[in-house]
């Protein structure tokens, strides 16, 4: 008997995730998701063939906002004294001997578009015999600060890039073209086990740029992000808190914990792979055995990239011309990489269904 082929027209999905009251990229503390897909799927049966197919291309665009506006914090440890009992005596008597004030700037806000095509066929073969096709391609465009206020640092040359100038990037990191992510997957049965014994396996690679975390971004550098601390010195004034805190003295100095990413980031890319069988051994159980695997590659790593070489050797990016008074480079590569490989067995058992009159 055959089943006439059905072709479904293009659906338009929208869907809008939105944590947190936000607006685009300004509020504090948000985070905003927008999805726009355009869809379709088409179905052939005929006998014992089956093809079904699905496609989309899909847009997202993801939205952060964030803000370094806080209030100045004094710290009420006495010198060389690490007793809380004495650092609370100190801020009664209103003599901080430490203090720490975050940034004078406003707030930031970050976008990204990641656009995709994707389609996928589930390919009936046999009564017994289903495999599965599929594949994604993404292509993940860079985090870019709405009104361009962040910079990052070339660490061979000690250039400071700003967003949109001189030839620079709005991201100031490059666009990764290389989302190729393949799904394949099969499920099979042997007709000499009467339906008790079943294969399945799949492999799949997926990917994802990660958030990194606010204190990681862009934005965060100098001119745009600037804080102030500072440690009292024996025999001098107490800091107080109604004479308010020192500002920088320059805030277009890179200096202290500054920010860099590297002009190569990647999005993660994470490969799935399995192999189960299934038996069944009675009525009530089965057995299942199953190999699973994960490995990943371009996995986001921070780290500090200011290290000494040996116990005296100078600090290398405040060697460089322009940053001498930088102390620590946070930098956000993406060179980890992860492996997860279990084996599992199971037994599972079903109880009978007891009817009841």
């Amino acid at each position: 008997m055959r089943v006439p082929f059905y072709l479904y027209l293009p659906v338009l999905v929208y869907n809008y995730d939105e944590n947190r009251a936000s607006v685009p990229c300004r509020l504090v503390s948000s985070q905003k998701n927008v999805f726009l897909a355009l869809q379709s799927s088409c179905l052939y049966i005929e006998s014992t063939f089956t093809f079904l197919m699905d496609n989309k291309v899909a847009r997202l665009k993801r939205e952060f906002a964030g803000s370094r506006r806080r209030n100045g914090i004094p710290g009420g440890r006495i010198l060389g004294v690490d007793d809380w009992r004495r650092r609370g005596e100190n801020h009664i008597l209103n003599q901080a001997v430490s203090y720490g004030q975050g940034s004078y700037s406003d707030e930031w806000g970050q976008c990204q578009w990641r656009d995709a095509i994707f389609f996928q066929d589930d390919w009936k073969v046999t009564p017994n015999l289903t495999i599965n096709l599929g594949m994604r391609w993404e292509w993940d465009q860079p985090l870019y600060e709405v009104n361009n206020k962040q910079t990052n640092i070339n660490l061979t040359t000690g250039a400071i890039l700003f967003a949109g100038q001189d030839g620079n990037s709005r991201a100031l990191y490059n666009s990764f073209y290389g989302g190729v992510m393949p799904r394949i997957g099969f499920a099979y049965t042997p007709q000499s086990f009467a339906g008790k014994f079943i294969v399945r396996g799949g492999y799949g690679i997926t990917n994802f740029l990660e958030g990194t975390g606010a204190n990681l971004r862009l934005p965060l550098n100098p001119p745009f992000f600037t804080d102030a601390s500072g440690t009292h010195t024996e025999g001098e004034a107490y800091f107080q808190v109604q004479s308010g805190f020192p500002r920088p003295a320059d805030a277009t100095t890179f200096a202290g914990n500054v920010r860099a990413w590297d002009p190569n980031l990647k999005p993660a890319l994470i490969q799935q792979y399995n192999l189960t069988t299934e038996t069944e051994l009675n009525r009530n159980t089965s057995l299942v055995i199953a190999y699973l695997g994960q490995s990943g590659n371009h996995l986001i790593d921070p780290r500090e990239a200011n290290q000494r070489l040996c116990p005296t050797c100078p600090l290398p990016v405040s060697s460089l011309p322009g940053l001498s008074q930088v102390t620590q480079v946070s930098l956000t590569e993406s060179e980890s990489m992860m492996n997860y490989t279990p084996f599992r067995l199971r037994a599972a058992v079903v109880s009978p269904m007891v009817s009841s009159s």
